[in-house]
């Protein structure tokens, strides 16, 4: 979970929205896509995606399969509805994450607007990558792999849960850890039909 991401749920609470931190799903693996129950329930467009993002970012596909089982953690679930709400702070606005969010499908079922967060990447991406490009990941070779790797489980988390229930997701933008305005706009991602 993100650092600030407590201050956030807590401000969340005191304007009405129930948030539930730190939350396992079954469909967030290690091996993100690539694990057999997930990979069988995802359509065609998502897996192709995914696929190209994978590839896009320099990731290793054996490695990523191989991965030790254990799941991975959304940062909330908003109840009672079990939609995934991530708070993004700095570390997700990097060239990487430009990269994935050009690889979308054609309209992705989102809870926010990709257009929108690319921009918002583009402004932000020179301090995410200072900040986080000499971090390794094994599935994810080289410079940067972390940066990478953090990519494209957030393009997972995007594009699989409406699949798997918890979604469309809803990312709310902190670079700056602006609260007020975090939950400003998850309040009105909240309201949305």
């Amino acid at each position: 979970m993100a650092k600030h991401a407590p201050i956030f749920q807590r401000r969340s609470q005191a304007a009405g929205i129930d948030l539930r931190a730190d939350v396992a799903l079954d469909w967030l693996t290690r091996n993100g896509h690539l694990k057999p129950d997930v990979h069988q329930r995802l359509p065609s467009t998502t897996i192709r995606a995914l696929d190209w993002i994978l590839e896009a970012l320099d990731g290793d596909r054996q490695a990523l399969a191989a991965k030790p089982r254990g799941s991975m953690r959304v940062d909330f679930l908003l109840e009672p509805q079990g939609v995934v709400v991530e708070y993004d702070e700095v570390q997700h606005f990097t060239s990487a994450r430009l990269k994935t969010l050009a690889l979308y499908p054609a309209q992705p079922v989102l809870g926010f607007d990709p257009h929108e967060y690319a921009t918002i990447v583009e402004r932000w991406r020179a301090n995410g990558d200072r900040g986080f490009a000499h971090k390794q990941a094994a599935e994810f070779p080289g410079p940067s792999g972390r940066m990478r790797q953090r990519a494209y489980f957030d393009a997972l988390r995007d594009l699989a849960a409406p699949h798997f229930g918890n979604g469309p997701i809803l990312r709310i933008p902190a670079p700056d850890n602006d609260y007020d305005s975090a939950v400003k706009r998850l309040s009105t991602l909240v309201a949305r039909p």
